[in-house]
Formats: C-alpha cells, structure tokens, sequence
C-alpha cells in the first residue's frame, strides 16, 4: 500500500515541517508573540501551532521510514557493507529514540565486513527487534533506557549480540524461551491482561534467519534485560 502512494506520500512528507514555519511567519505579522504569552497554553495560538508542528515531525519521521523500508533496491539481492549498514540502521531509529530517551550504541568495528543477501531482510531482523525493546524498555522506570548492538566477524560469519536494559524475557518463556519465534505468540497485554501484541513479529525473524544457510538465532541468557544472539553467514 505505502508503495502504490510513494509519490503522494514523498509529496505530503516535503510539506509537513514548512507548513507550520509559513503559518507561524503569517502569524507574527498580526500577532506579537509578546502579547498572548501570558495566556493559558490552550489560549494561546502559538503553543497550539508547536504541538501541530510536534505531531507533524512525527509523521515525517514515519514517512520517511516507510518511504525508505520500501526502496526497490532494498528488495535485490546484493552486497551489503555491514558498517555502513548498521551506521544506517542507527541513524534512522535516532529521532524516534531521542524522543523516547533511549540510547542506542553500535560498538564500532574494524574491517569491511560484506553480507550477501536482501536488504530489506536485514531490515526485518532489526526493526523487529529495535521495536520489541523500545516497548520493553518504556515499561521500565529510571533514565538510563539503552539498547546495544555489538556484532564481530569471526570464521566468516557476523556474530550480533543485540541487548537491550528492559524487563527481560517474560515469564512465561524462561524454560522454553524458543517458544518466542512460534506464531501468535506475545507477551504484550493491556491492563485487564489481554493479549495486545501480533506475535508476528519475532516468528517473522525466525523465518528471514531460517532462509539463510548457517544462520542461527536464539536467546542469549544475560542477568538484566534481554538478549538475542543473531549469526549469518558472511559472502
């Protein structure tokens, strides 16, 4: 869907952040900003124009994620330079793990490291994981909210340890925590304990791994947090 309204979608993202910027221009030639600042915030135009402009960076960041998850060459199977990669993957999450306070740290590693195989496959891998510890990580309280992805190159094969300082695997998995790739499976729920989550997520992962020749994925043991061990097979 989002590629059958990629020109409408680019075209709507260029406009959301000048719009707010022309109507605030427009504004200040009738009204002094001085002169409503010491209205209460809902009275006031200009605080209400920062919280459409807030929601309007919002959904640029989203656009352009979608817009970017979906590029055609993300979909060829090809080299890919894994520092370049990862640099990439670290950019793209920023705004959206800035807003959340949460810190994201790629060890920096030496080489140039090359994966044959689909971008857009990596991307699944990632997304899917970056996601799952952003939720855990908003249910935790402190300020110290930090996901880390460290990843070697040994023997020809990308080793990544990706961990993140949340809750931890649930319950309800630590004697079988395969049980995470299975389908539907998910331990999100709401208040009154429903499930929330798709439990697609992580089954998705499991299968882009299990495509793979030598791939592994599984739950590394840590003693805070969680975290997955990912290896594929380098060109």
């Amino acid at each position: 869907a989002v590629a059958s309204f990629t020109h409408e979608l680019q075209s709507l993202s260029k406009l959301l952040l000048p719009r707010t910027d022309l109507l605030r221009d427009a504004m200040l030639q009738l009204i002094p900003e001085e002169d409503v600042a010491k209205k209460s915030k809902f009275d006031n135009p200009y605080y209400l124009l920062q919280l459409i402009r807030n929601d309007d960076i919002k959904l640029h960041q989203w656009l352009n994620y979608s817009l970017n998850a979906i590029r055609r060459d993300k979909r060829d199977r090809k080299e890919i330079l894994l520092k370049d990669y990862f640099n990439n993957l670290k950019l793209s999450w920023a705004p959206s793990l800035e807003q959340k306070n949460i810190h994201f740290d790629i060890n920096p590693n030496e080489g140039e490291p090359i994966f044959y195989g689909y971008e857009i496959d990596l991307d699944s891998i990632f997304n899917n994981l970056i996601t799952n510890a952003v939720t855990s990580l908003l249910r935790t309280s402190g300020n110290d909210k930090r996901i880390t992805l460290k990843w070697i190159c040994q023997s020809g094969f990308l080793k990544v340890d990706f961990m993140d300082n949340g809750l931890g695997l649930a319950a309800e998995y630590t004697q079988n925590p395969q049980m995470i790739f299975d389908a539907f499976e998910t331990s999100s729920r709401d208040k009154n304990g429903n499930k929330t989550g798709t439990g697609m997520g992580l089954f998705i992962v499991k299968g882009i791994i299990d495509s793979y020749p030598d791939a592994q994925i599984y739950v590394n043991p840590v003693p805070k947090g969680f975290c997955m061990k990912i290896i594929l097979k380098l060109k």
